[in-house]
């Protein structure tokens, strides 16, 4: 019963017990990308890229990466998978003019961080994130293959490079069945 309440032992009816994907726990104390974090977890990490996008960003994207008038971003949004199991879609925004041909890469087997830390010498360093609880609305119940209404857990976060430039600003849904949060916390003396 233990196995099957962390999801790591899923029973369908009238079939023989499968072990699952387990439940992901995030770490927040370093910034990983999903696939570092899988491997971690000792789970294999697989993507299914749904669009690469050089689009106008809207206000809040603007604001979060400290756009210049006019300037576009490359939106990515991908499926990730942990064990072959669906888990969540994550959607990527970050400046064009940091990571030219960035939609000519491919992200489906390589790491998106790994590649702007390899080609274009980007070096990542920290992140500020917001985390909620939410409800699936129509889009991600169908891409995640959850009811209207499922729990998703929520991240928003803006990434930053070693000199403080906001490279990445992304959106997270992760299933509320196959996802929890770790946090570390010290009181201060």
């Amino acid at each position: 019963h233990l196995l099957r309440a962390d999801g790591l032992l899923v029973v369908d009816k009238g079939r023989r017990p499968v072990v699952g994907a387990g439940r992901i726990q995030k770490d927040f104390q370093e910034l990983h990308s999903f696939t570092e974090e899988m491997v971690r977890g000792g789970m294999k990490a697989s993507s299914r890229v749904l669009s690469v996008e050089l689009i106008e960003p809207d206000l809040e994207t603007i604001r979060a990466l400290r756009l210049e008038r006019g300037e576009r971003v490359y939106r990515i949004r991908r499926l990730r998978c942990a064990n072959e199991e669906l888990v969540g879609l994550e959607i990527s925004q970050l400046p064009a003019r940091l990571c030219p041909y960035l939609d000519q890469q491919d992200l489906a087997h390589r790491s998106l961080y790994a590649t702007l830390e390899a080609l274009f010498e980007i070096k990542l360093d920290w992140s500020e994130e917001q985390m909620e609880a939410v409800p699936a609305g129509k889009e991600e119940a169908k891409l995640l293959n959850v009811q209207l209404g499922f729990p998703l857990f929520s991240m928003r976060r803006v990434v930053y490079s070693t000199k403080g430039i906001p490279i990445e600003y992304g959106r997270s849904l992760f299933r509320g069945d196959r996802y929890s949060a770790a946090v570390i916390s010290r009181r201060k003396h």
